[in-house]
């Protein structure tokens, strides 16, 4: 399914295209939009799908006296790019997102559907500046732009960067004032250099993709998800908040791994330690650097959790963490060794946990990710 600019006296509107398995546009007739950006945050489009009467035409219309902006013009500026047109007649070539450009589609996965609602949530975006057309993977962007922004020197610019993601997910601010703030943090970026995309064009390939998937049935859709939620948890925290997560993370689990209970601190023989600190809700997104979004994992257990192969789950009736197995992997190994992992599995002693409570992983963040990497 597809947000589509459809030319129209020059401008353009923007309409909803196509199809996801059993589902149709007409289905998300008068629905109101929230925009999904990354698995635990969405907001409020101030905007809904209207099929005119006579035509059949799915146009995105806002609502009256919100101060609302299309979605085009938000994700763009969340992605911290310039300002997009509508007029596609305008745009005259050069580099997309340099010059004058427009969104021409934004690929679009139906995350759920409410009776007076629809979530959505962008996979791509397909720009085109006279010419000159590039489609970019949102998610391979939103992990560049955490990047970007915890490179940022200036705290405040961090601040209200995180200020702006609250201010969304509560409504609490005009979308139009929201992209004006975006806006200055793209232009102090731009001016200093911070962004690969103004400052080294030859590594735009990290967010290229060649070209969109047609996905339609339910499966695609999960599986890209997945996808887009490992790459996500293998970017690594960079920066002073890097250091003392990890360095928190190690001390409150007693340098064992919470997985397989090995105690692998450094010593006067082995200066490093065999543990790492892992994010449960990726970090490229969720910015959470709290204990409580931590695990001590030792380097092969790091990797097993990141890509989904081994999730962790907790049982509120016993306040019991258990680890578990890829089922599909466990049903259907294809030559990969599971007799390591299948020793880890089962509940986790309570010895192997922070002293404090209060350090416990936080399960309202284990149910959020296992509804997105469980198959």
């Amino acid at each position: 399914m597809k947000i589509m600019l459809r030319t129209s006296g020059g401008r353009g509107e923007y309409e909803i295209a196509g199809s996801q398995g059993a589902v149709h546009t007409s289905d998300l007739n008068m629905k109101r939009i929230y925009i999904e950006l990354f698995p635990g945050f969405q907001f409020d489009s101030k905007s809904s799908l209207q099929i005119q009467k006579g035509q059949g035409k799915p146009r995105i219309r806002l609502e009256k006296g919100s101060k609302a902006i299309h979605a085009y013009r938000l994700l763009s500026s969340l992605l911290l790019f310039k300002k997009p047109i509508r007029e596609l007649n305008k745009t005259i070539g050069g580099e997309v997102f340099k010059t004058n450009y427009s969104i021409i589609s934004i690929d679009v996965d139906v995350v759920s559907i409410g009776s007076s609602e629809v979530v959505l949530r962008p996979k791509n975006i397909t720009a085109k500046a006279g010419d000159k057309e590039v489609t970019i993977s949102v998610a391979s962007r939103i992990i560049e732009v955490q990047n970007i922004i915890d490179s940022v020197s200036r705290p405040e610019i961090r601040a209200t960067f995180e200020e702006v993601k609250r201010e969304l997910a509560q409504s609490s601010k005009p979308l139009e004032e929201i992209e004006n703030q975006l806006l200055e943090i793209f232009q102090y970026v731009k001016e200093n250099n911070l962004d690969f995309y103004y400052s080294d064009p030859d590594k735009l390939d990290e967010i290229l993709i060649a070209e969109p998937k047609n996905e339609n049935d339910s499966e695609s859709q999960k599986d890209s998800l997945l996808e887009d939620i490992i790459r996500m948890r293998m970017v690594k925290i960079r920066g002073p908040k890097a250091k003392e997560f990890s360095r928190k993370i190690k001390e409150i689990y007693r340098y064992q791994c919470v997985f397989s209970g090995a105690s692998l601190p450094s010593t006067s023989n082995i200066r490093v330690a065999g543990v790492e600190a892992a994010h449960i809700l990726p970090w490229a997104t969720s910015g959470i650097n709290s204990p409580q979004n931590g695990l001590c994992l030792n380097g092969l257990c790091h990797w097993a959790f990141d890509v989904g192969l081994l999730y962790l789950t907790f049982n509120r009736d016993n306040s019991e963490y258990v680890v578990r197995l890829n089922q599909k992997v466990r049903d259907n190994p294809e030559g990969f060794s599971v007799e390591y992992f299948n020793q880890l599995l089962g509940p986790i002693p309570e010895a192997r946990l922070p002293s404090n409570r209060i350090y416990w992983p936080n399960p309202d963040y284990l149910d959020q990710i296992n509804s997105n990497v469980i198959f």
